[in-house]
């Protein structure tokens, strides 16, 4: 397919002369090229390649090969791939066939490329058939050829959601996807484009998942309206798709001011078992405010006749429709039919809280420590954190050490052990602990660091997940480093140190020249903004809440929209991570200049500058811990919560 250049030629006749010749020769235990390539130091690697002559042997060959790939250089590497695949070991030879696959590809050698690929399948690996079948379905799509079943092979053989999201996508776009495909796709990606004009195209109107998916896309881009008019069709009980249209729509119908129709949908979903009963259930408390006489006597009627979750969250929402004596007494009968429920150690927490901002440390103290003894993860780190204080406050502060070190051992990372101990929890050292370090594997030795990585990430051992990630991060990968990261959460925050490589890990920071550029336009701190990314999508730019928020930062329609007139944008993409991030760092720093303080602009960025500002009338004066405490929303205290505990690993890891 493609000659040898005469100085290629040389050097590897010069590189077999040498192996052949001298097998025992020493070799050092970090090679210059080996280093260089680990650093990413390319431009020392094209320096290297000038200055060696006629002394590279097939590794150092297969590692300048990689290097080049690694810069977008196709053109540069095919040679090096064709020529030097004789000298592998046979192990690699699969890997680098996959590479000149590609590199045909992305030089326009489309028949080449296909006829390559289709070879490569009788010796692939495992875990580099479902990359073939890519290739052979993109190179499909470039002869005339339909790609639909080398799409169809992927989906089959992926291991994972990314994996098969890719493949539906790609069954998408080439028009001759099944509706259950479309349908597929949608429930991980809802506002997928080819997917929705596919359904709309169906022309059937009783098909009840076309009228769930379109109904369901209309809801979160903001279309009420249209919305119910496609939801209202999914009428069967019995449908699997039932019970989520039925949700949205009753969603629509309370943003339209609808409550009383919105009321009838949830109360029936709630009075019935399946999913969304207690979400429904929720939802009908939170319509007091609105209509509260109708919603209340739907609560006491499912209170009496739910299903066990829908009674317990009936009772516990109805408490706070409840006074005085009358409330105490509810509670007290919740807490003992109940005991280690997540809402009966609310209901001891927040006791204990009324007590100390009166000022009653002690009996604070008795009530947390009754919420301590059947509390689940979920507020154990609170109530440690708190007692502890309450401690220190009554002079025991030898038991008030004991908690901080349970604390601390238990949730390193979370916010109350980072006030607990503002300079970190536990030393950050340089070194990585034995049971996540492990060896190079012959692939990573040669540079083929994506196969690498992908073989490691099929493992169960920690070891080989850990550097799985770090491989992923090294090759710009910072999505697939996280995900593989935070499932080693345990392992890196475990032991009595905190390995840097982990914690850089589960605190990436993409879009690192972007970030920093915004970050000083709008005089926002780049880790402030990485920190409102972890928690909004986990850095995911496809990421779309249930309420219609989009993307990296999360950004509601109406809220991007005002962000990008103040940038001058026309049209725009919420899902482009570029975007995305304009915008919702242009939304923070507004927020900022607004507030005085940090965390009140964090949780104006979730709950709204107007609830913020209506909490401030009263609450100003407390300090970050209380006023963090005493936000009326949980999601939102949650949420600067975590916000912060982000904020303060970010300066703690990465300096000030």
């Amino acid at each position: 397919m493609s000659s040898l250049n005469n100085r290629y030629l040389k050097v590897s006749i010069f590189s077999l002369l040498v192996l052949f010749l001298s097998p025992f020769m020493a070799i050092a235990e970090e090679p210059v090229l080996e280093r260089m390539f680990v650093d990413r130091d390319w431009g020392g690697i094209d320096q290297f390649m000038e200055n060696s002559g006629e002394g590279m042997d097939p590794q150092e060959v297969s590692l300048l090969t990689n290097a080049l790939w690694s810069q977008g250089r196709w053109q540069d590497a095919l040679p090096y791939l064709l020529q030097n695949r004789e000298f592998l070991p046979e192990e690699l030879k699969p890997y680098q066939d996959m590479m000149i696959v590609l590199a045909l590809e992305r030089t326009g050698r489309s028949d080449d490329a296909f006829n390559q690929a289709k070879e490569l399948l009788d010796i692939a690996p495992e875990e580099l058939v479902y990359y073939v079948y890519y290739a052979i379905a993109r190179l499909s799509s470039q002869k005339g050829l339909s790609p639909f079943k080398w799409y169809e092979l992927m989906l089959e053989s992926a291991e994972d959601r990314a994996g098969r999201k890719v493949a539906l996508k790609g069954m998408a776009r080439s028009g001759d996807a099944k509706l259950e495909h479309y349908l597929a796709l949608l429930e991980m990606e809802p506002l997928n484009g080819p997917s929705l004009e596919a359904l709309k195209n169906t022309k059937r109107t009783d098909i009840p998942g076309v009228n769930s998916a379109i109904g369901y896309a209309e809801y979160l881009r903001g279309r009420y309206e249209k919305a119910i008019e496609y939801l209202e069709k999914v009428s069967d009980p019995g449908n699997r798709f039932f019970r989520k249209a039925s949700y949205y729509m009753a969603f629509s119908f309370y943003r339209l001011g609808s409550y009383a129709r919105a009321l009838e949908i949830w109360s029936a979903l709630a009075g019935s078992a399946g999913s969304y009963e207690v979400s429904s259930t929720r939802r009908i408390a939170y319509m007091a405010d609105k209509i509260p006489d109708r919603s209340i006597s739907v609560l006491e009627r499912l209170a009496r006749e739910g299903s066990e979750d829908v009674v317990r969250a009936a009772r516990y929402y109805l408490l706070s429709f409840l006074k005085d004596e009358s409330r105490k007494r509810g509670e007290d009968l919740f807490i003992s039919d109940f005991p280690g429920h997540e809402h009966a150690t609310r209901i001891l927490w927040d006791r204990g809280w009324d007590n100390w901002m009166k000022g009653n440390v002690p009996k604070a103290l008795q009530w947390w420590d009754k919420a301590m003894e059947h509390s689940s993860d979920t507020w154990e780190a609170r109530l440690l954190f708190w007692r502890s204080m309450a401690m220190e406050k009554t002079s025991r502060d030898e038991e008030a050490s004991k908690l901080l070190d349970r604390l601390v051992t238990r949730h390193p990372l979370s916010i109350y052990s980072l006030r607990a101990f503002p300079n970190g929890t536990k030393p950050i050292r340089d070194e990585i602990p034995e049971k996540l370090s492990s060896d190079k594997s012959l692939l990573e030795e040669w540079g083929f660091i994506p196969y690498a990585r992908i073989r490691l990430s099929r493992s169960q051992e920690p070891s080989e997940l850990f550097r799985a990630a770090r491989l992923a991060d090294w090759s710009g990968d910072f999505l697939a480093a996280f995900r593989i990261g935070s499932s080693l959460y345990g392992n890196i925050t475990g032991g009595e140190y905190l390995p840097r490589k982990g914690l850089e890990l589960l605190y990436p920071r993409p879009y690192l020249r972007k970030v920093e550029l915004l970050g000083e336009k709008f005089s926002v701190e780049p880790y402030l903004i990485w920190s409102i990314m972890r928690q909004e999508s986990a850095f995911d730019p496809d990421a779309t809440s249930y309420v219609g928020a989009s993307g990296l930062m999360q950004l509601m329609p109406a809220t991007a929209e005002d962000e990008a007139k103040v940038l001058g944008l026309g049209e725009y993409d919420l899902y482009d991570p570029h975007t995305n991030i304009s915008l919702g760092t242009c939304h923070i720093s507004r927020l900022l200049r607004s507030f005085l303080r940090i965390d009140w602009a964090v949780a104006a960025y979730n709950a709204g500058s107007g609830s913020v500002r209506r909490w401030l009338r009263t609450r100003s004066e407390l300090p970050f811990e209380e006023w963090m405490e005493e936000i009326p929303y949980e999601e939102t205290a949650g949420y600067v919560n975590r916000v912060f505990a982000n904020l303060k690993m970010y300066r703690l890891i990465y300096g000030e």
